[in-house]
Parts: C-alpha cells; sequence; structure tokens
C-alpha cells in the first residue's frame, strides 16, 4: 500500500490518480476483510480445545501476517493466494474461476521450505489439498 500511495503522489495525470485512488479503496477494504476473518478465528480458537485449538491459533499468526505483508513461507503464501483470489471472484464472480499458474506464483516459497526442513512434502500436499477443496467450495 505504501507503494500505491507512492504511485498516487507520483501520478502523472487524473486517470492515473484514479487508479491509483482506487487500488488503496480496494486494499483497504480487503485488509478491513482479513481482520474480519481474524478476529472470527479468533473467536473459534477461543472455544476450541487440543488439536484444533492449536490449529486454529496457527491460522490467527497466518492470516495476521499476510496478506497485509509478504509472505514468509510456503503456507503464507497459499493463504495470501487464496485471499485474493477470492477478492478478484466476489468482485466479480462470473469470471475465469481458475486459479491461473498457482505453481508459479507458490513454487519459489514451497522449494523454500522443503530445502531448509521447514515442510514435508505431505505437509505441503495437505495445504494444497485443503486450498483446493476451498476452490471447489467457492465454484460451488
Amino acid at each position: 500500500m505504501e507503494q500505491l500511495r507512492q504511485y498516487l503522489a507520483d501520478a502523472p495525470d487524473e486517470k492515473a490518480r484514479q487508479l491509483y485512488a482506487g487500488a488503496l479503496i480496494l486494499w483497504e477494504a480487503a485488509l478491513r476483510w482479513n481482520d474480519r476473518h481474524v478476529a472470527a478465528l479468533r473467536q473459534a480458537a477461543a472455544h476450541a480445545q487440543g488439536p484444533e485449538r492449536d490449529r486454529l491459533e496457527r491460522l490467527v499468526a497466518i492470516c495476521e501476517r499476510v496478506p497485509r505483508h509478504p509472505a514468509r513461507n510456503f503456507h503464507e503464501a497459499v493463504q495470501s493466494f487464496h485471499m485474493q483470489h477470492l477478492i478478484v471472484m466476489f468482485e466479480n464472480p462470473y469470471g475465469g474461476n481458475g486459479p491461473g499458474r498457482v505453481d508459479y506464483f507458490l513454487w519459489p516459497y514451497l522449494e523454500r521450505d522443503l530445502q531448509a526442513g521447514r515442510l514435508t512434502l505431505d505437509e505441503a500436499r495437505d495445504i494444497v489439498t485443503e486450498l483446493l477443496i476451498k476452490l471447489d467450495e467457492r465454484i460451488c
């Protein structure tokens, strides 16, 4: 958003100013929407116990990070991608439903996590499976 603010300040004409102002409005709304998800996850975590509580607390930490800040790992990158995909699809529900080249965008994160031993292929498969289920739910 800081970059968009700079583009807005440096905009060469009214059309460019409108574009960057609109992009800022969009991202502010997207972040407010994400904050609502974080609040719902916190509430669910407060009522959960054991492994489910742990899972929800991990999701809270991820969703507090992304998409507000750049992803640092594969799980954050998948969550950021999912939220941004939902935003696009809710804005234009009858546009293309496919996520596009998700492999292109997510592979660098997966590769780094695998090489660093932060993630196994089985854990990555679970994360991707959950993403695909969520994409299918939205389409249905």
